[in-house]
């Protein structure tokens, strides 16, 4: 994933998590994605508490199930359905247990059940 981070990288802003290294918007394209933790499909739930603000490549990833978040808002990483080379870039492995940066109001932290209903949905 050149250039884009998942958990140090996100970072907390008033609203809901998101990459806070990488500007929201240059030359008038969004670099971030408002992503669903589970899956609007499924929860017809636009909670803030059910989303996480999240650069393209870590949004898919995460849509295709290849990592997740635990309870305490660490990454999970499916190891097992993918191989990487990530020669000249750390790979989505390295991000395993790292800690996400949160909202500072912690009414806005992605809710736990939106956590689990996605680790389910990806069997975490």
């Amino acid at each position: 994933m050149p250039g884009d981070a998942i958990p140090d990288d996100l970072g907390a802003n008033n609203r809901q998590a998101r990459p806070g290294r990488i500007p929201n918007v240059v030359n008038r394209e969004c670099w971030i994605d408002d992503a669903h933790i589970h899956a609007f499909s499924a929860s017809r739930d636009n909670d803030l508490r059910n989303g996480l603000a999240l650069c393209k490549n870590a949004h898919w990833l995460f849509d295709a199930g290849l990592w997740s978040i635990d309870d305490e808002y660490r990454v999970l990483v499916a190891d097992d359905l993918f191989e990487e080379a990530a020669p000249n870039q750390m790979p989505l492995n390295g991000f395993v247990g790292k800690q996400l940066s949160l909202p500072r109001n912690k009414e806005h932290w992605p809710l736990p059940k939106y956590l689990a209903a996605h680790r389910r949905q990806h069997h975490f």
